[in-house]
């Protein structure tokens, strides 16, 4: 097996990229990456107006972790290395939601410095490499999720590394690559649950590529299975244990019955998912109609899904570069690698739930294929020309720039900003209440109260209902959960202290409990 052999054609002689690629030494360029992708990371983590509704959840597992109450913290559905993470960071920062920002600003900085190097290894250029990671530094969605209090920006980041040594460790044979290739695919597996597919597709594509390319016999795929497979088991079986403990069942997670719902969502499946069973085929046992049903339109959406993730320009540079490759790609192990990863687990998805956020973890691997599809629409664009002037070279990249990056420095959040807003004027009024209630627990987060979590039934009666729950001061209505309350502008027990906009026509009303 040829070391670093080029994979794809050598560089064409008119360069497409700054020629400032070939002279800098690779730690400079991989240096210089990080520093554009973590500029724009905490730019949005400073410019972030409300936090994702899955980091109240996240948050206070990292508190029951501070305050050392690992069982309580456990007994979440969510996994547990992110939060753990952020109840070791926030003595430094003194703020949980802070220290859960950096983190996934240093996790989402580290996976641009990662692909490059997995990009290099897959494609052997370093201006491929450049290309892809550049997408990456300033990719809306991988920016976003780098901002923000979810896991996303962690699990790319182990996985890129676990996939990085992987194909190294077969381009060098390395054991020892291969070994920790298993640690960062375990710690994936902490840090998000669907992180235990690369177990299974690492496995398989070690002992099934034997047979396909024939550039390692099955002995070897033997050895280097068991290499990667125990230490990715030992990283991850205190959580596989803790699980085995907790339900009396071997599962790989507790979160796998709610996506099954979360992707169906309707009777008999609603619940189910919300039983004690914690059988992932439950739901499949009550309706395998409605299953079936959901595979097959969740198969024929993937493709807009990941459009949505990757962004329509990039997926038409990434179906440019699969074309421009074509036939050849399958002869080549190494981008077979990339591609088994993908179709994997975006074929796994529509069994569970998919959509753009499940995308937006595979499409970082798609990237060397948009570089080399910018690559060859670049030289395509030189031999045009207009008004007897060739197109700069640097026209696409600018192009490309400016079309993401107007998306990418959007502020987070914007769009419910209404959340810190109107916990700010809950203060001004006299303090915060006991609890307030709402279909979302970000107000109560911001305003420091307990949640409370409105009924699910259409049009409940509003007072009768608040009587139960008498520590509730306020109610926060969306405007599309206002339709099945009523009336509730006038309703006896509530006065409404301000409507707070959202996008559109959308809005939130808050309103003020009156006591009798």
């Amino acid at each position: 097996m040829k070391n670093r052999a080029y994979i794809i054609n050598p560089a064409p002689a008119r360069r497409w990229y700054p020629a400032a690629i070939d002279s800098c030494p690779e730690w400079r360029l991989a240096a210089a990456l990080a520093a554009a992708a973590l500029a724009i990371r905490l730019y949005l983590n400073l410019t972030n107006f409300c936090i994702a509704a899955d980091g109240v959840k996240y948050l206070r597992m990292a508190r029951d972790f501070a305050a050392g109450r690992l069982l309580s913290g456990l007994h979440s559905r969510l996994s547990p290395l992110y939060p753990w993470l952020i109840s070791l960071a926030s003595p430094l920062t003194g703020n949980l939601e802070l220290a859960a920002g950096l983190i996934s600003a240093a996790f989402g900085t580290a996976a641009v410095v990662l692909l490059y190097y997995l990009m290099r290894e897959v494609f052997g250029r370093r201006d491929i490499a450049a290309g892809a990671a550049a997408i990456a530094a300033i990719h809306p969605g991988l920016s976003a999720y780098s901002a923000s209090v979810r896991t996303e920006a962690g699990y790319i980041c182990l996985m890129t590394g676990a996939l990085w040594l992987f194909a190294s460790g077969l381009n060098r044979q390395s054991v020892a690559r291969f070994a920790l290739a298993g640690v960062f695919g375990g710690a994936a597996y902490l840090y998000r649950d669907e992180g235990i597919g690369l177990l299974i597709a690492g496995c398989a594509f070690l002992i099934l590529g034997a047979a396909a390319w024939r550039q390692w016999n099955f002995a070897q795929a033997a050895l280097w299975t068991a290499c990667f497979a125990v230490p990715f088991i030992l990283v991850a079986s205190p959580f596989l244990i803790y699980l085995h403990l907790a339900t009396g069942r071997w599962i790989v997670s507790r979160q796998l019955k709610d996506l099954m719902e979360l992707g169906v969502n309707q009777e008999p499946w609603t619940k189910l998912a919300r039983s004690r069973d914690t059988s992932i085929f439950a739901p499949l046992r009550a309706d395998p109609r409605a299953y079936l049903s959901k595979i097959g339109f969740d198969l024929w959406m993937t493709p807009y899904y990941f459009v949505q993730a990757i962004e329509p320009a990039v997926a038409v540079l990434v179906a440019i570069g699969l074309w421009v490759r074509g036939r050849a790609m399958i002869r080549n192990w190494r981008e077979c690698w990339l591609g088994a990863v993908v179709l994997f687990y975006g074929l796994g998805f529509v069994f569970l739930n998919t959509g753009p956020r499940f995308m937006i973890h595979l499409v970082p691997y798609t990237f060397g294929w948009a570089a080399i599809g910018f690559e060859s629409l670049s030289l395509g664009l030189a031999r045009v020309r207009i008004w007897s002037r060739a197109v700069p070279a640097a026209a696409p990249a600018v192009l490309l720039a400016v079309l993401l990056l107007a998306r990418t420095l959007w502020p987070i959040g914007y769009d419910t900003r209404a959340f810190p807003y109107a916990a700010a004027d809950i203060r001004h009024r006299g303090g915060p209440p006991r609890a307030v209630a709402a279909g979302d627990c970000r107000l109560a987060y911001y305003a420091a109260a307990e949640c409370v979590s409105i009924p699910a039934e259409p049009k409940p009666d509003t007072c009768g209902w608040l009587a139960t729950v008498p520590q509730v001061g306020y109610l926060m209505l969306a405007s599309r959960e206002e339709p099945r309350w009523g009336d509730v502008r006038g309703a006896r027990c509530l006065k409404l202290v301000k409507r707070y906009p959202r996008t559109g026509s959308s809005y939130f009303d808050l309103f003020e409990v009156k006591s009798d």
